[in-house]
């Protein structure tokens, strides 16, 4: 009868410490980012209306640009990307990697595009965006710098992939 006691309090223990592990590990459990930050590559879809929050890869729609870090958008007729900010006009900075006459450049992959952080006036926005245009965007929202590259791109959506970079590892 001892040993079956003993067994049960032994088994209990374990238990109890694996629930308590598990529970870290969801919670987030030491180090870095809150609870919601996500962690490696990202990839994601942003239809026209779209913005996302790049520190937790929430997609928020309704065009509400002071609630995102980048948005999608018609311009006229084709698809732009802007940051988010405080108004329509104020907006967070972004490297679009623009070179000679305003061209952004191109990359293979989400590990070629360097992680240039931006000027602060430099908030333009990326009209008519292409496959393999990189980005590296100040977070509005984030507290950090997400950098990417689209991956496709049409007249309803894009599809990009992104890092994001906490502030306490960006600077």
């Amino acid at each position: 009868m001892r040993q079956s006691t003993s067994i049960f309090s032994l088994s209990r223990a374990l238990v109890v410490a694996v629930l308590f592990t598990l529970s870290a590990c969801a919670s987030g459990g030491g180090g870095g980012g809150g609870s919601n930050t996500v962690k490696g590559i990202q990839f994601k879809t942003l239809q026209i209306g779209e913005g996302i929050v790049f520190e937790t890869g929430e997609i928020i729609d309704d065009d509400k640009f002071n609630e995102v870090d980048v948005l999608i958008y018609v311009g006229g007729s084709t698809p732009k990307l802007v940051t988010g900010g405080a108004t329509a006009v104020e907006n967070a900075p972004a490297n679009w990697f623009k070179g000679a006459g305003g061209i952004a450049q191109t990359f293979v992959m989400l590990a070629d595009v360097p992680l240039e952080k931006p000027a602060a006036a430099d908030t333009a926005s990326l009209n008519n965006p292409k496959v393999g245009n990189g980005f590296v965007i100040e977070g509005f929202i984030s507290n950090g710098w997400a950098r990417g590259i689209i991956t496709r791109v049409d007249a309803e959506s894009l599809d990009f992939e992104y890092e994001f970079v906490p502030a306490t590892n960006a600077e």
